[in-house]
C-alpha cells in the first residue's frame, strides 16, 4: 500500500492513457482532466484539490474518489457488480453516461451502487445490463444512488430490449431502477401533478376512486398525494 502524489502547483495532470489504482492512494494537486482513455480503481483512493474532470474516456471501478467529479465521459461503476463512493460532488453532464450492471438485489455485491456524499446533478445517459442470466422480478427496485441532494435526471435510459418494464424514479437523496410491471389490470388512474385524493380531476374517470376500484399512480418526479379525508 502507497501513497503517490502529483503536487506540482504549475502543471495540471492530463490523461489521454490508462491510470490503474489497485491499492493505496493517488492525488493531484494541481488538477486532473482526462480526454480519453480509462482511470480504473480497484479498491484505492483517487483525490484532487479541484473537480476532477472526465472529459472523456472511461472512470470505472470499485473504490473511493475524495473530492468532486464532473462526468463528460463515461462511469462505468463496480468490478461486475460493485461500489465506488465519490466524497464530494457529482455531476453529469449532457454526454455523459452511467453505466449500471444488475446481478441481483443486493447493493454493492449483486448490483453496482454509487454513493455520493454532497450533491448528485444529473443528465445524459443511463444504460442497464443485466448479467448472469439475471431478470429481475415484478415490482422489485435497485437504488443505485444514494446522494446528499440530487437534482436533475437522466435524460437517455438504456436497458435490454428483453426486460421492457424498466423504469427510474428519483427521491431528494437517491435514484432507483424499478421493474414496473402492474400485476393487475387498472381501471381508474391518477393524471394530476401534486394533489388531493378527493379531487376528482386528478383522475382519468372524473370521479373520485371507491373502494372496489384497482387503481393506478404512476408518475415521475416528487409528487405529493394528500388523502383528506373519506375511507377508499
Amino acid at each position: 500500500t502507497a501513497t503517490f502524489s502529483v503536487s506540482s502547483t504549475a502543471v495540471p495532470f492530463n490523461n489521454s492513457g490508462a491510470i490503474a489504482i489497485a491499492t493505496g492512494s493517488l492525488a493531484f494537486n494541481a488538477g486532473f482532466t482526462q480526454t480519453a482513455g480509462q482511470t480504473t480503481l480497484s479498491g484505492g483512493t483517487l483525490s484532487a484539490n479541484s473537480t476532477l474532470q472526465f472529459q472523456g474516456g472511461l472512470l470505472t471501478g470499485t473504490g473511493t474518489i475524495s473530492g468532486s467529479v464532473s462526468n463528460s465521459g463515461t462511469l462505468s461503476i463496480g468490478a461486475s457488480p460493485g461500489t465506488l463512493t465519490i466524497t464530494g460532488n457529482y455531476t453529469q453532464g449532457a454526454s455523459g453516461a452511467m453505466n449500471i450492471e444488475l446481478a441481483g438485489t443486493v447493493a454493492g455485491t449483486e448490483f453496482d451502487r454509487l454513493i455520493v456524499s454532497g450533491s448528485a446533478n444529473l443528465g445524459g445517459t443511463l444504460n442497464v445490463t443485466l448479467l448472469d442470466g439475471f431478470v429481475p422480478a415484478t415490482s422489485s427496485s435497485f437504488i443505485f444512488l444514494n446522494c446528499a441532494n440530487r437534482a436533475g435526471t437522466f435524460s437517455t435510459f438504456n436497458f435490454p430490449d428483453a426486460t421492457s418494464n424498466l423504469q427510474l424514479t428519483y427521491s431528494s437523496t437517491s435514484a432507483t431502477i424499478q421493474e414496473s410491471t402492474i400485476p393487475f389490470t387498472p381501471t381508474v388512474f391518477w393524471v394530476g401533478a401534486s394533489g388531493d385524493w378527493n379531487t376528482a380531476t386528478n383522475w382519468n374517470t372524473g370521479v373520485v376512486p371507491g373502494v372496489n376500484d384497482d387503481i393506478l399512480i404512476n408518475v415521475q418526479g416528487d409528487v405529493v398525494i394528500t388523502h383528506s379525508s373519506g375511507t377508499h
